[in-house]
């Protein structure tokens, strides 16, 4: 019969390793607004009374005489747009920006111009869906999680998506305007 033993001169001591849920589990929080996709896709933002910041986010929504302004970087493209009313518009990087958002009883409409391209989006309590440019969204709520398909040219991937309450202190027509630019990434 053959026996390991540690000699007591060895010192050899357990490791005090964290568990498999502590080096994996994800803390809660509730004011980041995320995109992730199965293909490596990830955009995020901790959203605040006013602000957006993250790594390929850093926007304020700023008071002005005749409404509000939202400025800064998303996606590594400069935003300088207006908010009056319902209407935003301006530029974003050197493309067209002009959305109209519209309430439909729960839901919010988004549609308009977006990097140059179309955009009809559905933002609502149960599902986000339409197109934001090139890509097309089904996404279905499942607790605070949006989940489901992201098409873009022709591609699919599955995507998980977070909208923090954070943005209703935006006003609907800027928050939903925010939405659709990060989902656009």
């Amino acid at each position: 019969m053959l026996a390991l033993f540690a000699p007591a001169s060895c010192g050899y001591e357990e490791p005090d390793m964290p568990s498999q849920d502590a080096l994996y589990d994800e803390p809660w929080r509730p004011n980041d607004f995320y995109l992730q996709g199965s293909g490596g896709h990830v955009v995020n933002a901790t959203i605040g009374e006013g602000t957006a910041i993250g790594p390929v986010v850093n926007v304020g929504l700023y008071a002005e005489d005749d409404g509000k302004a939202l400025r800064g970087l998303v996606l590594g493209k400069t935003l300088s747009a207006s908010v009056r009313g319902s209407a935003i518009e301006g530029l974003w990087g050197a493309e067209p920006l002009r959305l109209r958002v519209t309430r439909m009883e729960k839901r919010q409409h988004v549609e308009g111009l977006l990097r140059g391209r179309i955009t009809d989006l559905w933002i609502g309590p149960e599902a986000i869906t339409g197109t934001v440019g090139l890509c097309g969204f089904d996404l279905a709520r499942r607790g605070h999680i949006y989940e489901g398909s992201l098409r873009c040219g022709g591609s699919m991937e599955l995507v998980s998506v977070r909208i923090p309450e954070t943005f209703a202190s935006w006003g609907e027509t800027a928050s939903a305007a925010m939405v659709a630019l990060l989902l656009s990434g």
